[in-house]
């Protein structure tokens, strides 16, 4: 019980610093952008039900309501996600590979696979470098929250909310257009 609480005491703190950093830092987000986070959000959602034994193709779920609906969700994970990567950039946050490996390690023994099946797996499929980005991500939010084991700047103080936090937006709305041009180029 006394795990839970912690646990919901942290993601209470995580969701107040991104909120503030949020907030405070607004930049435009593409709408191929928000519709592929909308896209992931609503297959994530379909995989639970089928984990659950719902036949999705058959279910009576309006998936255009739900992607309304899911909507401003896409859209905060989505800035959160480029704030992050802005501020670890900024603050040169990187994972080492001994933490890309002790994750991979953690996650083989809960999959009951080997760590070099799973990473090869991973590499494979794209989601390596995808684990390893938001390794980096709850890296720099633990920093934020005075968790890190560098330089420490909790989201309220001025550093981190202003020039830094002003900084860190600017790069998130230029990865934004960054993004959104490499996902034209692909498309076309």
């Amino acid at each position: 019980i006394e795990g839970s609480k912690r646990r919901d005491r942290r993601r209470e703190r995580e969701t107040a610093v991104l909120d503030q950093l949020r907030e405070r830092h607004h930049f435009p987000l593409p709408e191929g952008v928000i519709e592929r986070e909308i896209e992931g959000l609503l297959r994530e959602y379909a995989e639970g039900l089928q984990a659950r034994g719902v036949d999705v193709q058959n279910a009576d779920i309006d998936w255009t309501e739900l992607g309304a609906q899911v909507r401003p969700q896409a859209i905060k994970r989505v800035e959160a996600r480029l704030i992050l990567d802005a501020i670890a950039r900024k603050r040169d946050i990187a994972v080492s590979s001994e933490e890309l490996e002790e994750t991979l390690a953690n996650l083989a023994r809960r999959e009951q696979t080997s760590t070099v099946a799973l990473r090869q797996a991973m590499s494979e499929s794209g989601q390596l470098e995808r684990l390893r980005m938001q390794l980096r991500r709850q890296k720099t939010l633990e920093r934020l929250l005075g968790e890190g084991d560098d330089e420490v700047v909790g989201a309220d103080e001025p550093e981190a909310t202003s020039d830094g936090a002003d900084e860190a937006a600017e790069l998130a709305a230029d990865a934004v257009a960054g993004d959104e041009a490499d996902s034209s180029e692909t498309k076309g």
